[in-house]
């Protein structure tokens, strides 16, 4: 199986879904001050998809005191319980009223993360596939420009909101102006430093072709220094390079993705799983159970993971119950439990991940475990290839030849029966004939 396949569902890991580096178990209250002045979760963009940043036992106690902070009144409290009540809750909205408290409070930040919830209400009430207006036509995405003027946090998630969402905020002839905007907004963050903000921007340049002349030096100078310090998304990037250069998982490619999954970073823990499976059951080299048990573990993680993502981002976690459905289902790494693997595999395609109801579909032609059913396969087939799953096409062809042998087979059952009939009628008369 081409390695492609495997890198399509990561297409969007560019959305700035970067997690903090592994901090030293400290007490409670260092914690909180540490949580508090994690810049990673000053704002909404800066957020999205990260993991929370506290764990262990101290966890609730943590996060008690900063509550207890934010009714005290303190800004960088409440604006923090804005965003993570929103990351938490799988809605920005969650944190409206944390944000307009801390800007009551004299919080800076907040009004950026304001702004950014105001616009998420917009998005929902005009419909993301109906908003085809500029930049310049949005009051909201107005504001935040003029809020970039002053401050980096803003210009950075401004950039991020132009680059994730352009899509939709624009039409076609706008983009440029909007990749561009973005591109000098992340050129203010990066002068400031805002965490990650020379990451995006290395990403941005790595799109390059129709917008920039991408300076390839810089931009791996960017990545490989982001990725040194704890960037897993910086690791995922140079990972996926080396993959799509070599069309195999490398050494250094899979040591890079190790490192980004160990922050807990949904994407390289299920980009590593799928790599492995694709070398361990697709490739040429012999399969061993170490590499089984690899896939299981970071499947398990992916299924685990309880990191927020975009919308528009894959569902990692639909796609890795396929996957685990088949590695049960084989017994890869796992003792094999055929009723689970099936069970996992439907729930994948009740999901929508096409690869999944395509194997619903066979196990519906074949019977196994599932009700015997050209009828019910074909559907499959056909809503798999809908959903542009390249392999549908020739499932298609194939049950449609089964069928159509049947038919002729029935057909021929049916003449033999009739004949056969026709002779045992002859025969009777012909022996009431010789009758006394």
């Amino acid at each position: 199986m081409a390695f492609r396949y495997f890198l399509l569902p990561l297409a969007c890991f560019f959305c700035g879904c970067v997690n903090a580096a592994q901090q030293p178990n400290l007490g409670a209250n260092d914690e909180v001050e540490r949580v508090l002045s994690n810049p990673r979760w000053k704002t909404i963009s800066q957020a999205y998809r990260a993991p929370v940043p506290f764990a262990g036992k101290d966890s609730e106690r943590v996060l008690a005191k900063i509550e207890l902070m934010a009714k005290d009144g303190r800004h960088e409290a409440l604006n923090f319980l804005g965003v993570y009540r929103g990351q938490s809750e799988l809605d920005p909205l969650a944190g409206k009223t944390h944000f307009e408290s801390a800007i009551k409070n004299g919080s800076e930040v907040a009004k950026v993360n304001a702004a950014m919830v105001r616009f998420s209400e917009e998005l929902r009430s005009l419909g993301a596939p109906k908003f085809d207006t500029p930049m310049s036509e949005s009051p909201l995405l107005a504001e935040l420009n003029r809020l970039s003027e002053h401050s980096a946090d803003a210009a950075e998630s401004l950039a991020q909101l132009l680059i994730d969402a352009s899509p939709h905020l624009c039409s076609r002839e706008h983009a440029m102006v909007d990749r561009s905007t973005a591109y000098r907004l992340l050129l203010k963050a990066v002068s400031e430093n805002v965490v990650d903000a020379d990451v995006k921007l290395a990403l941005l340049e790595k799109m390059g072709g129709t917008y920039f002349i991408a300076n390839e030096k810089e931009r791996t100078r960017l990545l490989n220094n982001a990725a040194s310090e704890g960037s897993s998304i910086a690791q995922l990037c140079l990972a996926v390079e080396a993959v799509e250069e070599e069309s195999q998982l490398t050494p250094a490619a899979k040591e890079l993705l190790e490192q980004a999954a160990k922050s807990n970073f949904i994407n390289a823990q299920y980009m590593l799983g799928v790599l492995l499976i694709s070398e361990n059951h697709y490739g040429l080299a012999p399969k061993t159970e170490a590499i089984d048990k690899e896939i299981v573990a970071n499947l398990t993680a992916v299924l685990e993971n309880t990191k927020v993502y975009q919308s528009t981002s894959p569902d990692f976690r639909t796609e890795a119950r396929y996957w685990m459905g088949f590695m049960y289902l084989n017994g890869f790494g796992v003792p094999e439990d055929v009723d689970r693997g099936v069970k996992l595999i439907q729930e994948s395609a009740s999901a929508g991940f096409s690869r999944a109801i395509l194997h619903v579909g066979k196990l519906h032609e074949y019977g196994l475990r599932l009700e015997y059913s050209t009828q019910l396969a074909t559907q499959y087939y056909e809503k798999a290839a809908r959903l542009g799953n390249s392999d549908a096409a020739a499932y298609l062809k194939r049950i449609e030849s089964k069928i159509t042998d049947r038919r002729e087979l029935l057909r021929r059952d049916q003449k033999w029966e009739a004949e056969a009939k026709q002779m045992q009628e002859w025969e009777y008369r012909q022996w009431r004939r010789r009758q006394p």
